[in-house]
């Protein structure tokens, strides 16, 4: 007998959303904004920020699946996730407030405090991050439902997104005028102050209502060897990482581009405002395509339409304001509509480990989930970095031809490229309709209705 169908309040949406919102207000403050701030304002050469941010990721290869073990045996009043939004939001926000402070240090002091600020800050995002990610295959077993939350969940990211990259820069200004650092201190203490807020209204409006089908308890190094197993975890972190690199590469090379290319920082504003709002109105087919055309021939599709959009970048004049908003605005629609769907992809792993091996490991695979989404931002913001440094890029001066070219193709043609590999990637995805509506009847869960399930 399948479970009753779980329904969940429109109240509870909003909340979990929200949590969302609050690590993007901080995840994307970064992913936008810290490598400009560290190599324009704090002075730092771009290849030791590049450096940084690869070793960083490198120890979250082992950091995430602990923290993931970790959070999969936490027993509390509150469940095992949501305690960690009570427990860690107000030490992130200091080190967040840290990461954008600019003390007055010798050079090898600043390399120093940005490498034991950066450091800090990512170990205790991932105490607080991995078990967000966890919440949504404890919420509820409906996929209609999931697909729901997912919807709300990259609304809000979207939202603040927006918010962020039309607020940022003028709130620096307002804050700082001419010193910059000091417009990025204050405006980065306001964002920390909400971040708290926002993490807070999740812990308070979600719960945690899926209960295993077995309470067989498994080891660490059980739960290790059932990841290496779970090839659908596997394409779907590949997935993942390679949507998030695209984003990085995007959201990183903005500001110069808009700076150098363009001549015209300002103009990074409305630019950055029309991203977030393609893919907040995607979010409005996010649900139907899927229904209408299937899953995968959903991605196929934007996949396609990405990699032609963002190629186009490369031969539009940078003085083509009205050319390159227009297409900016085109291709986030199509960027963004997978979102939501590799995020309900990743409740379905959850699922399939526990039909494979008996055993439901929520916070561990979902840890490998959040490792590839911040694999990716490293890997593009780290290599953005490194060519940058490869071009010849000075911060601050005119710079040369070959700069500007490197700077229009971290625009486009990667970018592109990258889409181009999230495509071949769509086709070996194994869980279709079918074989979920097979492990949901296994697991005497509820069977998402869908014409492509028969």
């Amino acid at each position: 007998m399948n479970e009753r169908v779980q329904k969940i309040r429109l109240g509870e949406k909003i909340g979990y959303a929200i949590g969302d919102a609050g690590l993007n207000l901080v995840f994307s403050t970064i992913a936008t904004f810290l490598l400009f701030f560290l190599t324009d304002i704090f002075n730092v050469a771009a290849a030791t920020v590049a450096t940084l941010f690869l070793v960083t990721r490198l120890w979250d290869a082992i950091n995430d699946p602990i923290m993931g073990a970790i959070a999969d045996r936490t027993k509390t009043r509150w469940g095992k996730y949501r305690p960690y939004l009570l427990w860690m939001p107000i030490p992130i926000a200091i080190s967040f407030i840290l990461l954008f402070s600019a003390p007055n240090l010798s050079l090898l002091g600043k390399i120093i405090w940005v490498w034991v600020v950066y450091i800090a800050f990512e170990l205790m995002f991932t105490m607080v991050d991995i078990p967000y990610q966890s919440l949504l295959p404890m919420i509820t077993s409906d996929n209609n439902e999931r697909n729901s939350l997912s919807a709300f969940r990259v609304v809000s990211m979207m939202l603040i997104v927006l918010f962020l990259n039309g607020a940022t820069l003028p709130l620096v200004k307002l804050f700082g005028g001419a010193n910059e650092a000091r417009g990025y201190m204050f405006t980065i203490m306001i964002y920390a102050f909400l971040f708290v807020a926002l993490l807070l209204i999740t812990f308070f409006k979600v719960k945690e209502r899926v209960k295993p089908v077995s309470e067989t308890r498994s080891t660490v190094r059980e739960d290790l060897k059932n990841l290496g197993k779970n090839r659908p975890l596997w394409i779907l972190f590949l997935l993942f990482a390679f949507l998030f690199l695209t984003l990085s590469f995007r959201n990183t090379i903005i500001l110069y581009y808009f700076t150098y290319n363009v001549g015209n920082q300002s103009l990074a504003t409305p630019f950055m405002i029309l991203g977030p709002l393609g893919y907040i109105i995607a979010m409005f087919f996010a649900r139907m395509l899927p229904q209408r055309m299937g899953r995968k021939n959903t991605l196929i599709m934007c996949s396609i339409i990405s990699v032609i959009g963002y190629s186009l970048f490369y031969f539009i004049s940078p003085q083509n304001i009205a050319a390159i908003l227009i297409l900016q605005f085109i291709t986030s629609f199509f960027f963004g509509l997978p979102m939501p769907l590799l995020f309900t992809m990743s409740a379905e792993v959850v699922d399939y480990s526990e039909w494979k091996n008996k055993v439901r490991s929520a916070g561990i695979i979902s840890s490998s989930i959040s490792f590839s989404r911040k694999f990716g931002m490293a890997i593009g913001t780290s290599m953005t970095a490194w060519i940058l440094s490869l071009v010849g890029y000075i911060p601050n001066v005119a710079q040369t031809a070959t700069s500007l070219l490197g700077i229009k193709v971290m625009m486009s043609l990667i970018p592109a490229g990258s889409c181009l590999i999230f495509l071949i990637l769509v086709f070996f995805y194994p869980i279709n309709e079918k074989v979920y509506a097979e492990i949901c009847r296994d697991l005497n869960r509820p069977v998402p209705e869908s014409r492509f399930t028969k």
